[in-house]
C-alpha cells in the first residue's frame, strides 16, 4: 500500500510563496537574456540590413554615375576626332586647290621676272604670260571653315590623361590663326590690285612687287598648312590611343581620323617645300617635357 502525503491548504500556500520568493531572487543577467536580448538582436539585425541595402544602393548609383561620365567622355573624344577629321579633309582641299597652285605659280613668275631682267624675254612676252599662265597668283582664296579644336576648354579631363594634348591644342589654334591670316593677307593684296578703280594694266615694277609679295605669302601658307597638318594628326592619334587604352570597356562611338591615301604623298610634298623655305630656321618638333 502506497503511503500518501497529505498537504492542507495552508501548507500549499506556503509552498507557492517559497517558489515566488525564489523567482524574485533570480539573477539580473537571466532576465536580460530572456527579455531584452532578443529585442536587441532584432534591432541590430534591422540596422545592419538597412545599412547594407543603403550601401548597395549607393554603390549601384556610383557605378551608374561613373559609367555615364565615361560614356560622355568617350562621346566627346570621338566627337573631337570627327572635328579633326573634318578639318584635315577641308585643309586637303584648300592646299591642293589653292595653296600649292599659288605657291608654284608664284615661284614660276619670279623665275620669269629673272628672265625679263636677264633679257631672255621682253616686257610684252612677260605681260602676256603673266595674264595667261599665272592666274593662280591673283586668285582669291576663300577662308576655309575649320571646326574649333580647343581641348583645354572643351575636354579638360584630358589634362590628367595626357597633359601634352593641351600644349598641342595651343599649337592647333596658333597654326590655324596663322594660316587664316596669311590667306586674308593674300586676298587683301589681290583686292587692292584689282578693284574697279585701279583695274588697269599694271606696269612691270608694280607686277614685280605684287609677285614678290604673293610669293612670300605662299611660303607662309605652305609652312603653316604643313605644321597644322602635323599637330592635327598628332592630336588625333593621341586621342585614339586614349580611347583604346582607357575606354575599352565603355560602350560608345570609337571614331578616329582616317585621311585619304593621297594624304601621305601630300605631306611629303609639303614637308620638302616647308623645309626648303625655312632652311636652318626650321622649328623643332613640339615637346611636352
Amino acid at each position: 500500500m502506497v503511503d500518501k502525503v497529505v498537504i492542507d491548504d495552508s501548507q500549499f500556500q506556503k509552498l507557492l510563496a517559497s517558489v515566488d520568493a525564489l523567482a524574485d531572487h533570480a539573477p539580473t543577467w537571466r532576465h536580460f537574456l530572456i527579455t531584452a536580448l532578443p529585442i536587441f538582436l532584432a534591432s541590430l539585425l534591422g540596422l545592419a540590413t538597412a545599412l547594407f541595402l543603403d550601401r548597395l544602393k549607393t554603390r549601384r548609383e556610383s557605378k551608374k554615375v561613373i559609367r555615364e561620365r565615361l560614356e560622355k567622355e568617350l562621346a566627346l573624344l570621338s566627337g573631337m576626332n570627327t572635328a579633326i577629321g573634318f578639318n584635315v579633309t577641308t585643309l586637303i582641299h584648300t592646299v591642293k586647290q589653292q595653296i600649292l597652285p599659288h605657291y608654284y605659280n608664284s615661284k614660276s613668275a619670279l623665275g620669269m621676272i629673272e628672265g625679263l631682267h636677264a633679257g631672255s624675254i621682253d616686257q610684252k612676252q612677260f605681260k602676256t604670260r603673266m595674264y595667261s599662265e599665272f592666274q593662280p597668283i591673283m586668285r582669291r582664296c576663300p577662308a576655309p571653315y575649320l571646326e574649333d579644336v580647343n581641348l583645354s576648354r572643351d575636354l579638360p579631363f584630358l589634362i590628367q590623361k595626357d597633359p601634352s594634348l593641351i600644349m598641342f591644342s595651343g599649337w592647333v589654334i596658333t597654326y590655324t590663326e596663322h594660316l587664316k591670316s596669311s590667306l586674308n593677307e593674300r586676298n587683301r593684296l589681290i583686292d587692292k590690285a584689282t578693284v574697279e578703280e585701279t583695274k588697269v594694266d599694271l606696269d612691270v615694277p608694280t607686277l614685280e612687287r605684287q609677285i614678290d609679295a604673293q610669293a612670300s605669302i605662299s611660303d607662309t601658307e605652305v609652312v603653316n598648312a604643313y605644321q597644322l597638318f602635323l599637330v592635327l594628326t598628332e592630336v588625333s592619334e593621341k586621342i585614339a590611343g586614349i580611347i583604346k587604352t582607357e575606354y575599352k570597356a565603355v560602350i560608345g562611338p570609337r571614331l578616329k581620323v582616317a585621311p585619304p591615301e593621297m594624304f601621305g604623298a601630300l605631306m611629303v610634298e609639303l614637308e620638302q617645300i616647308a623645309k626648303a623655305v625655312a632652311g636652318a630656321d626650321w622649328p623643332p618638333e613640339p615637346s611636352a617635357s
